[in-house]
């Protein structure tokens, strides 16, 4: 995946760089109204070409590596509510239809929801993205 960023400081052998995302208005933000931040993302990266404050430059990072995470943040924890709500309603409640059982598969399956994401935190801390930059040619 290639985006574009601007060197903020740069020392010795590395390079923060804010990279400002690109909003589904296409950076027009005040059309649609949404709540894009100007301010983007800082990343620090090696910087093997002396990339120097204020320059522009392209930052590549590995893309399967995004949709890995991308998924395990978004697919991950839709899958366990929805398991831990049918789970538990067959499990605990199999004959039951009042709503009260309805109401605690809910409660267990927002238990569950609530644990997977904390898992789910502690996987990511030790998962990294590699950044390369490069130079911007016009």
């Amino acid at each position: 995946m290639r985006q574009t960023g601007r060197v903020i400081s740069s020392d010795n052998d590395h390079a923060l760089i804010q990279i400002v995302r690109q909003s589904a208005c296409g950076g027009n933000c005040k059309s649609c109204g949404g709540s894009c931040s100007p301010m983007g993302v800082l990343i620090s990266t090696p910087n093997p070409i002396d990339a120097k404050q204020g320059e522009v430059v392209n930052v590549d990072s590995e893309s399967n590596k995004i949709l890995k995470i991308a998924a395990l943040f978004y697919i991950v924890p839709l899958i366990v509510i929805v398991a831990g709500i049918i789970l538990s309603k067959l499990y605990f409640f199999p004959k039951d239809t009042s709503v009260f059982s309805d109401i605690i598969a809910l409660i267990i399956g927002a238990i569950l929801y609530t644990l997977s994401l904390f898992l789910i935190h502690l996987f990511s801390k030790k998962k990294t993205i590699e950044y390369t930059i490069s130079r911007r040619h016009i």
